[in-house]
């Protein structure tokens, strides 16, 4: 095997008679190595490329090199070249300038032998996908689980590597048809990706030369963990699925989807541990098995896996192996063609303006983010003159990129290049109807369905459109007010809403906008008017606001003089120089109702640590103190933070029957005697309560300071 430095190594082989299975994770202990030899063959895997024609981080140059290096290292009539899927789609500008094209070239000239197909090789349809990506690669895609028009995708390759024939059996999520727009899968079908890799594996080993035979069988998914801890896998819904009910036919599990990096053993159906690997994204890791058969039983008696990460950039890359240096002159060649129109500008951002970053570093879907409703804005923006839009959605998977102030301050610091690869996807933008009720809905499906990849996608949405929820309510019943412009939106009321064509179709299960009315597709391409936005907009400066916030013990009837307390949560965006709230206030009709106690960092104290899939950021502790003069009914309470954040919380003002020892009634206690009462409520709170009259109380503090009807 290669000596490049690896995350992992692990080995296993078939002698060990009972698996070491761990609480949480079922991770089998290692085996023993297997020996080497002739009867050996190495499958070198990548996943999730995504069109990442580059120089740095990681250089494309560099993939190819590791991919050569690693094939020199098993012998190259032993060693294949796979990958697991979504090798196009929502590609750096290098690359989908040219439709992605260079990236097909880099791959062809690899050899990739097989590839299961992703979800983003059905990003511009079905029709694409067989007219055009299939006839320019020299790989065949394969997808177990995939009819197209009640005819069965190819399901399964059998590559002879090393003299051995090995079957490698592609499928891809089940949940494609929520990630890709409807209209350009119309016919196509999507089931269950263990059910079909099982079929088939066992066609593959059932002896029968009719239906196809492989002495060994791989499974390749475009389907992952949703998390690169193994702590988690068995409570990873549809990856547990894979993990443990993949067929003991299949010898290891390639998977994708997720961008995740982890290199596992889990143990299957038979409780022996099997190898079950993913490669993160973008080319960063390669990663490879090499597995040792007998080979008159066929039976795999060992196999070393590992992943070996990729240089960021070219130097130390052998330009003299022929592969590499192809590589190369197709890169140098792409680049220099996306740099003459890359680098045209389009305008400047005064600071970063990026996606939700979690706490590992990575962009973080399940949290708001200050691109999402940079996008929200771009979006009511582009249709003002198109019958206009009330309200805005982005999906966050939808920003693959961030705007960064790079040279900082700059003039025109953000090109075409660096402003497509934030919506590479090239949707259309649409306009439709939604009732008050409908929105609701729309925000309650943030909450993906179980077994999903992940549990929350937070919508981006434009300024002015705020919404307040509980985590710990009910499903569909999480959303407790939802504000437009400082008025509470009404349930039967139409309002204008706007996206981009996938979400409105429904993608990332986002059903409710498949109801919606009065639908029209502007025409507009997202990629090309948001250059346009940013150019007239420039400079372009990030909003921190939340637009979204956790709130408790929220109070739906308030009582002048009598004070109420609530929480509010999860107050602070996460994205790249976010300011964190650090004080703030609560109005009502303009006058001031109470306090704010802010406190930053993350929320533990609020709610549940399994309430949100995320973390929650940031708490402020409000009382309101309702001002007697306020007019019983409905009104709005405001509350404003520092970092922009505005919660707008209706409120119904009730007759005031409740004392509150800090505002007391009467004529005869007002001024500065009234303010002694608020500066000394804890006490006479404390007083009251040991049964001294308040008037006594109060003519004690007259008596003091000659304060009595001042």
């Amino acid at each position: 095997m290669s000596s490049s430095p690896n995350i992992s190594r692990r080995r296993f082989g078939a002698a060990l008679a009972a698996a070491v299975l761990v609480a949480g994770g079922v991770v089998a202990a290692p085996l023993a190595s297997a020996a080497d030899g002739d009867n050996q063959f190495t499958l070198l895997d990548f996943n999730d490329f995504h069109g990442r024609i580059s120089a740095s981080k990681p250089s494309t140059v560099a993939f190819a090199d590791t991919i050569e290096k690693l094939r020199k290292d098993s012998g190259a009539d032993k060693t294949a070249l796979i990958s697991s899927g979504d090798n196009v789609g929502a590609s750096l500008f290098a690359s989908s300038f040219k439709q992605d094209q260079p990236t097909i070239d880099v791959l062809n000239a690899l050899d990739v032998k097989t590839s299961a197909v992703g979800n983003h090789e059905f990003d511009k349809g079905i029709d694409d996908l067989q007219d055009r990506i299939e006839p320019a690669t020299n790989w065949n895609y394969l997808g177990a689980n995939v009819s197209v028009s009640g005819t069965q995708m190819q399901p399964y390759e059998i590559l002879d590597v090393g003299g051995f024939k090995v079957g490698v059996v592609g499928a891809i999520t089940e949940e494609t048809p929520t990630l890709v727009s409807p209209g350009g899968i119309q016919g196509v079908t999507f089931s269950d990706p263990v059910e079909a890799v099982n079929k088939y594996a066992a066609e593959l080993k059932d002896g029968n030369e009719d239906n196809g035979e492989a002495d060994v069988v791989v499974a390749s998914y475009h389907e992952g963990a949703g998390t690169d801890s193994s702590e988690t896998v068995a409570d990873n819904g549809v990856f547990a699925d894979i993990a443990h009910k993949t067929s003991d036919e299949v010898s290891a599990i390639f998977t994708a989807h997720t961008h995740m990096t982890y290199d596992w053993e889990i143990a299957g159906p038979n409780g022996k541990p099997r190898p079950v690997m993913q490669t993160g994204s973008y080319g960063a890791n390669i990663g490879s098995m090499t597995f040792t058969v007998d080979p008159s039983t066929k039976e795999v008696t060992g196999i070393e896996q590992a992943l070996h990460p990729v240089p960021a950039t070219d130097e130390g890359a052998d330009l003299t192996d022929p592969t590499v240096a192809k590589v190369k002159n197709i890169v140098d060649n792409t680049l220099a063609e996306a740099k003459v129109e890359g680098e045209k500008p389009v305008g400047t951002v005064t600071n970063d303006i990026t996606t939700a970053i979690g706490a590992d570093g990575k962009d973080d879907r399940l949290s708001e983010s200050a691109l999402g409703n940079l996008v929200g804005d771009y979006m009511v923006d582009t249709v003002a003159d198109r019958g206009g839009a009330d309200i805005a959605f982005m999906n966050p998977g939808g920003l693959r990129d961030n705007l960064l102030n790079d040279p900082a301050g700059q003039e025109n610091n953000i090109n075409k290049a660096e402003a497509n690869a934030v919506l590479p996807f090239a949707n259309t933008i649409v306009t439709m109807d939604l009732s008050g009720e409908q929105i609701k809905k729309v925000l309650e499906q943030q909450w993906q369905p179980a077994g999903g990849s992940r549990a929350f996608l937070a919508l981006g949405t434009n300024s002015g459109f705020t919404w307040t929820f509980d985590p710990t309510r009910p499903e569909g019943d999480r959303i407790t007010s939802i504000s437009l412009k400082g008025e509470q939106i009404d349930p039967a009321k139409s309002y204008k809403v706007v996206s981009q064509s996938f979400l409105a179709a429904g993608g990332d299960n986002f059903f409710e906008f498949g109801n919606a009315t009065n639908k029209k597709d502007t025409g507009l391409i997202d990629s090309d008017t948001w250059m346009e936005y940013l150019g007239e907009r420039s400079p372009v400066s990030p909003s921190f606001a939340k637009h979204a916030v956790a709130v408790k013990d929220l109070p739906s009837t308030v009582e002048a003089r009598k004070d109420t307390s609530f929480t509010l949560s999860d107050i602070d965006i996460t994205s790249k120089y976010a300011k964190a709230a650090t004080s703030g206030k609560v109005t009502i009709d303009g006058k001031e109702a109470g306090t704010v106690s802010v406190t930053s960092g993350i929320d533990n104290e609020t709610f549940p640590a399994d309430a949100f899939p995320s973390a929650l950021d940031g708490r402020a502790a409000v009382t309101v103190s309702i001002p007697a003069d306020t007019a019983e009914g409905a009104h709005t309470l405001r509350v404003e933070l520092d970092n922009g954040t505005a919660v707008d919380v209706p409120v119904t003002v009730g007759a005031g029957t409740g004392e509150n020892p800090g505002e007391p009634e009467g004529p005869e206690i007002t001024g500065s005697l009234a303010a002694l009462g608020m500066l000394f409520s804890p006490v006479i709170v404390l007083l009251q309560g040991l049964g001294i009259p308040r008037e006594d109380i109060y003519g004690s503090l007259a008596n003091a300071t000659g304060s009595l009807g001042e």
